[in-house]
This record gives C-alpha cells, structure tokens and sequence, in this order.
C-alpha cells in the first residue's frame, strides 16, 4: 500500500519570481528594465485606501572592497533615473490580474505551478502545488479567488 500522506518535497520552482512593486513601477514610469526599488515606505495617513511609496533608480556599480563585496552601491546609482511612485494596493492588484491575462500563468505561483509551504532550518524550503491553478501554471486553470 502506498503512503498516500507522505511528506514528499516538491521541486523548487525554476524560474526567479516575478518583484510585483518593481514590475509595475518600471512599466508604469517607463524606466528600463534594470530600473530596482530601494526604499518602499506603506503610508496610509486615515484614507481608506493603503498605499506603497516605491523609490529606485538604475544602480550599476558595485562594492569593490569589504564584507559587502559585490552587492549593489546605491551611493552611486544613477541619478537621472531615480524616481517615486505612490502605489496604491488597488493597483497593483489589477496589474497582476492584467499580467496574468497577458502572459496566461497563473499569477499565485508566477506559472510554476509549486508555492513556498514552509521554511525550517533543518529541512529547508518546502513547496506545494499551487492551490488556485492546481499545479499546471496556467491562468486557465486558476479558480477565481
């Protein structure tokens, strides 16, 4: 008899998830591609309607020397390219509905089809199928939520 309740890990998805407030700040402000936020700031102030702060700019150069080696040097990101946009939660749920429409993926799991279950230390990441698409990745799929 097979186990049926068998804890069998699921293979980690392929492709790097999609970074929502990126993605829409770079096609909304029409930046380029290598356009990252670096500071995002919630803000409310009593109105209904929540909102995210997202700032960035296009950062090419790199740290040189020290224990951060390698990673981005925002003291030095472009300028010309640095901009704000206010993000207000409603939005962003129609981008994703709107991408998801685009591209035919499911957007819970970016199309692989497998969503983080659980972290732990001595098992590390867990993934499941996805529970809107049923696993298959298409928008096709997807159970309205």
């Amino acid at each position: 008899m097979s186990d049926l309740f068998k804890d069998e890990p699921a293979q980690a998805p392929k492709e790097q998830h999609i970074d929502w407030y990126n993605a829409f700040a770079v096609e909304k402000l029409g930046m380029p591609a290598r356009w990252r936020w670096f500071k995002l700031e919630v803000k409310n102030h009593g109105k209904p309607s929540m909102f995210v702060s997202v700032t960035g700019a296009v950062c090419d150069a790199k740290i040189e020397r020290g224990k951060r080696k390698g990673q981005d040097n925002w003291k030095l990101r472009d300028k010309a390219t640095e901009a704000e946009l206010a993000i207000r939660v409603e939005e962003l749920d129609a981008f994703k509905l709107e991408w998801q429409a685009r591209t035919g993926k499911c957007v819970r799991c970016q199309g692989d089809g497998k969503v983080m279950w659980s972290v732990s230390v001595s098992d590390g990441v867990k993934y499941r199928d996805c529970e809107k698409c049923h696993g298959t990745g298409n928008a096709t799929k997807a159970v309205a939520a």
